[in-house]
Parts: structure tokens; C-alpha cells; sequence
């Protein structure tokens, strides 16, 4: 079988079942445990002991509701999402979102003019609130709460080495919209920051007018506000080698057919272990060689090397 992280959801749990249960016919027999057909596959797991249940966490709400404010029930619920894992967060927030937000009654009187909020409204809004505690950030929020101050990371002057040049954050699916406005940019810190930046290059060995030039080209890339870069003459060269895929004799098949898989076919194969049909190289790129061609003087398979020239065909 595939392994499956628990990460992956309904996948993992089904990939769980299927190591324990002995013989099941269809998913409906991971899914019943004596006699009992369960809806989920991560249900069924918790009925079969093969996970933790979210009693702790109950428990854990339930004291801290008689003693507790409504924006520190938030804070805990936020720390338990975010820290402990528990199996069923929507349950949690279903049984408790009354005691979380017990505060927020008065909130709705007052800004939206409702004067007799519902419990509909109650948990929209408080939905609200918890999902900003749980955008801020894996030390921001920590130093927060060390130091009981609300300014970002508790007032603790704080240096981020970031090169906001580098690539964007990846957002499943997402469109350009939704790329950049997860970029740090766009961050709630971000009016609280102030940019210094670094453009000498300490290690660099300026007296060679080469490196001073690639140097300055880096610079340029995400400074220049037009989105076409030039690249320079000594990377800009790219060269295609195709491969002459043929498909091996077998004295089994009949010869008087020809053109069994056509050439077209055969260089859509990408097996692993050998080179693409099209290979495209560049100067001074890596590549690592696939074959034994002289052990002894180092070049063996899985050997890292640099290209420093190629010949035309």
C-alpha cells in the first residue's frame, strides 16, 4: 500500500483500517465495528481504540469555563487547535462556542445595532476574532502572552532576514490574488516593520569585474519594477540535446511489422534512471552522471559534476 501521512486526512485513516481489519468486503466493512456502521473512516479508528479521543481537551474546557473570560477561552481554544491536535476541533467549538464567546453579545449590540442577538449570530462572530488569534504567527503569539503585552512579539524589537525577491508563499490552487496576499507583505506585521536593506555583497571578491556584474545583475532582479529581466549573455544560452529513442528487436515478435510504437510514443517515456527525450542544458548548470564510464577515475553513477562547455551538433 501507498503510505499515507495524517496529514492526508480521510487517506491516513483508511490506510490505518486496512492494516487492522482482516478481510473487509467494501469500505462499509472498515466502517462497522460490531454492528455499528460509522460515518467516517477516523470515526471508526476511535471506535476501534486506534486513536486518542478529545476527553482531555473537554475536560480541560469545561474548568476553564466557570473561571474564565470569553477572550481567554479564545486564547485556550487557539492553543489547543494549534499545539494539541484534537480529533474533532468542529465538535469542540460546537459544544463550547456559547462560553467562548459569552463576551461578544454585548459587542453586537452595540456595533451592528441587533438588539437581541441570536446564538446564529453569536458564533459567526465570534468566528471572527479566533480566526485572527490563529493567523498570527508559529513566536509572535508566544511572545505576546509571555510578556502580557499586545504590540507584535510583546514589544521585543525583533530582526526577520527575509529577501522579499525570493519565491512567494505556495497556495494550493490559488490564484495571483491569493499568492500575494499571503506574501509577508501583506501581513498584519507588516505596518510595524521598518525594511533595512543590505545591497553589499561582504564576501564577494570585487576585483573581478565578473562577480561585480553578476553581483549588481541579483540586485536588479525584484529591485526593477519592470517584470522583463534581460539575462546576461554568459547565462542566457541554453542548449537541446534529443535523445534517439528506438525500441529494442525481440526475436519473438514478427519483423514484417513495422513501426510497433512510433517514435512519438517512445519519446513521451520518461523511465526512471535515464535522461528526458529532451535534455536542455546551460553552462555552469549541475547535472549528475547516470552511468559507470570509468570507475576508477571517479566517473561512476550518481557523480556530481558542472557543464563548462557543450558542442554543437
Amino acid at each position: 500500500m501507498y503510505f499515507a501521512s495524517p496529514n492526508c486526512g480521510e487517506k491516513f485513516y483508511l490506510h490505518l483500517l486496512l492494516t487492522i481489519v482482516k478481510g473487509p468486503k467494501s469500505y462499509k466493512d472498515l466502517r462497522t465495528i460490531d454492528n455499528v456502521a460509522y460515518d467516517t473512516f477516523k470515526s471508526a479508528c476511535v471506535a476501534r481504540g486506534l486513536l486518542e479521543d478529545d476527553d482531555e481537551w473537554v475536560q480541560c474546557l469545561q474548568e476553564a469555563a466557570i473561571m474564565k473570560t470569553g477572550y481567554q477561552l479564545q486564547r485556550l481554544f487557539c492553543v489547543i487547535l494549534t499545539q494539541c491536535s484534537p480529533l474533532q476541533p468542529l465538535e469542540l467549538w460546537k459544544r463550547f462556542f456559547i462560553n467562548i464567546c459569552d463576551d461578544l453579545a454585548h459587542k453586537i449590540r452595540t456595533l451592528f445595532a441587533i438588539p437581541n442577538p441570536t446564538e446564529t449570530h453569536i458564533e459567526d462572530y465570534g468566528l471572527y476574532p479566533l480566526n485572527q488569534m490563529l493567523e498570527e504567527t508559529s513566536v509572535d503569539r508566544k511572545l505576546r502572552d509571555i510578556r502580557d503585552n499586545p504590540k507584535p512579539f510583546g514589544g521585543i524589537t525583533v530582526v526577520l532576514g527575509v529577501d522579499f525577491r525570493q519565491i512567494l508563499p505556495v497556495v494550493p490552487k490559488g490564484v495571483r490574488e491569493e499568492i500575494v496576499n499571503a506574501s509577508f507583505r501583506h501581513s498584519d506585521l507588516w505596518d510595524d516593520i521598518c525594511v533595512l536593506t543590505l545591497n553589499l555583497n561582504m564576501r564577494l571578491n570585487t576585483t573581478d569585474p565578473g562577480n561585480v556584474a553578476f553581483a549588481n545583475f541579483l540586485i536588479e532582479v525584484g529591485t526593477n519594477p519592470q517584470e522583463v529581466v534581460h539575462l546576461p549573455l554568459t547565462i542566457g544560452n541554453r542548449y537541446t540535446y534529443l535523445a534517439a529513442d528506438k525500441m529494442s528487436e525481440d526475436d519473438r515478435m514478427d519483423r514484417s511489422i513495422t513501426n510497433r510504437y512510433p517514435n512519438e510514443y517512445l519519446n513521451l517515456l520518461d523511465p526512471t534512471g535515464l535522461p528526458p527525450f529532451k535534455l536542455e542544458l546551460k553552462v555552469g548548470c549541475p547535472i549528475i552522471l547516470l552511468r559507470n564510464i570509468a570507475s576508477k577515475d571517479g566517473l561512476c553513477n550518481g557523480t556530481r559534476m558542472r557543464v563548462v562547455r557543450y558542442n554543437e551538433l
